[in-house]
């Protein structure tokens, strides 16, 4: 069944709720005015005499580099009609999206918390020197360096995903429903629940999710040169 075959007052909450996404993702995009570049590649420098990464940053990039590869993308609306009532038919696909994205959006102190991500790519950028750590350029064909532009690219993105993360209600999604019984969000949990309001929340901060996963496209990009684990087979 899709949204176009449901009764009027339900599409429209549902295009209303689907709206209200994309609005918050336009007024995010507004803030990304660096374009990024065609064509480059990466040159790395490191004259530390060890490792060019410390443990806790292998560490970072493989857990990023991994779980970035395998996030769950909107899988769009999957209705049912139940008893004269109309439900999603795909809550499921759409809670463990949710559940996957914790670490990368709420956690602050999680190394791939996206701030984390972010910080660790700037500094391999804006390194000048090797013989204190791992130095990154960006260079294009003709080995022109622009760096500093793929720092604004990156920079655009992460404003991008704290616009779109502080104007949305992950504490409530994750601590209030998902992975957490925090007692301030229950009234407002059992309301919800049962009005199915709670199924619009989850529709737009999955949806929410999936513009946040693209913006996350270059740092992955960074990292996934450094470490490129590959999924081993059965």
């Amino acid at each position: 069944m899709t949204v176009d075959e449901l009764p009027e007052p339900v599409r429209s909450r549902i295009r209303a709720t689907l709206s209200g996404a994309d609005e918050k993702v336009r007024r995010a995009e507004a803030h990304v005015t660096a374009a990024p570049p065609r064509a480059f590649r990466l040159r790395y420098e490191n004259n530390t005499g060890g490792d060019f990464l410390t443990e806790y940053e292998r560490a970072q990039c493989i857990c990023f580099v991994s779980r970035y590869r395998h996030l769950p993308r909107f899988p769009g609306l999957s209705l049912k009609q139940c008893h004269g009532d109309y439900q999603l038919a795909n809550l499921g696909s759409l809670r463990r999206l949710l559940n996957e994205y914790r670490s990368i959006v709420f956690n602050r102190r999680d190394s791939i918390y996206y701030g984390r991500v972010h910080s660790f790519c700037r500094a391999k950028l804006n390194n000048t020197c090797a013989s204190k750590g791992l130095i990154v350029r960006v260079l294009q064909e003709n080995s022109h360096d622009i760096t500093d532009q793929f720092v604004r690219v990156l920079d655009d993105r992460r404003r991008a995903i704290r616009l779109i993360v502080e104007g949305a209600d992950f504490a409530y999604v994750y601590n209030g429903i998902l992975q957490h019984s925090d007692h301030t969000h229950t009234d407002r949990y059992l309301r919800e629940y049962q009005s199915g309001k709670l199924n619009h929340i989850f529709i737009e901060h999955a949806a929410l999710l999936d513009y946040v996963r693209t913006c996350l496209w270059w740092h992955y990009k960074l990292l996934s040169v450094l470490i490129p684990p590959e999924l081993g087979p059965l």
